[in-house]
């Protein structure tokens, strides 16, 4: 007699880190003050107002990603920009960003190219992936380029920052190997490919997959194949999609002790998990002797850890 091991659906809990913005504050442009010093006002005089082009770097959480600050998305402060000339050669100056429109680059020259870089608190650029707005080429978007001419004004260096996140994708179902049932217990086993997890976050990104598994039951219920001592999980190659390999690892081969022992798939230590990973998860059950031949289900939950 044989019989056909089927897991059922398989389940992923994800939780999320919280995200956290500041409030913003919109400012108006500075007025210009135009004051008549003569007695009489003549009809034929002229007068010209300008005042001196400047950039005024922002940095917003931009909350749905498509690359334009939206009324309602909020601003970050105290993010380092910096202005360059064209050759980015020369750093003319660094300010922190405000919650509003304040911190601005004045003065400027008219008939200038500069170049607008945004840095994190550490004085180097922000991971690319976070970055929804263009930058002047697609492969530096926390810089952005500006000409200043004498009729430029205003300009406002927009950066659409998302915090990112975290995701577990895993397959939806999957078939171990039938057995033919005697009398020797008997193995059965497969390989569920991909796991993948990927992590565009920024700080810390430790995190961890782990499982759980239910005990294997008939589709008419009436016999139990128990994974105490008899489920294995043998997690194998790692591939990364993007990334750095310093801090992934898979898990060690585990034997589980019951349905609420749970082992670890795959994990991103020491700070290390930005980027995309996939780890192939092998599983073996072992059938005792003389289990009835019929089909069995159960449930292999995967959980993300951050």
């Amino acid at each position: 007699m044989s019989v056909r091991l089927v897991p059922a659906l398989l389940t992923i809990s994800l939780m999320n880190l919280g995200l956290y913005t500041h409030a913003q504050v919109f400012c108006e442009p500075p007025a210009i003050d135009v004051e008549l010093g003569d007695a009489e006002l003549r009809t034929d005089q002229n007068f010209t107002c300008s005042y001196n082009s400047r950039i005024c770097p922002i940095v917003y959480s931009d909350s749905n990603n498509d690359g334009v600050r939206d009324p309602g998305e909020l601003v970050f402060r105290d993010v380092a920009v910096e202005l360059t000339n064209e050759a980015e050669t020369n750093i003319i100056y660094t300010e922190n960003t405000d919650n509003g429109e304040n911190a601005c680059f004045a003065p400027l020259t008219d008939g200038t190219t500069y170049r607008v870089r945004i840095l994190n608190g550490s004085g180097t650029n922000w991971p690319s992936p976070q970055i929804t707005t263009p930058g002047y080429d697609p492969s530096f978007p926390n810089i952005q380029e500006y000409d200043v001419t004498t009729t430029t004004g205003t300009q406002l260096a927009e950066f659409g920052f998302s915090p990112g996140g975290i995701t577990l994708n895993v397959p939806t179902d999957v078939t171990l190997l039938g057995v033919t049932t005697d009398d020797e217990d008997q193995d059965t086993s497969t390989i569920i490919s991909p796991i993948e997890v990927e992590d565009t976050r920024s700080g810390v990104t430790d995190w961890s997959v782990t499982g759980v598994v239910e005990n294997f039951v008939s589709t008419d219920s009436l016999t139990t194949i128990p994974i105490a001592n008899a489920f294995d999980s043998n997690p194998g190659t790692i591939t990364i999609i993007s990334g750095s390999a310093d801090g992934i690892s898979g898990g060690s081969g585990y034997t589980v002790s019951g349905t609420t022992d749970p082992f670890t798939v795959i994990q991103g230590q020491n700070n290390n998990g930005l980027g995309e990973f996939n780890i192939e998860h092998g599983i073996t059950l072992t059938v005792p002797s003389y289990t009835p031949a019929k089909d069995y289900d159960s449930t292999l939950t995967y959980t993300l850890i951050n």
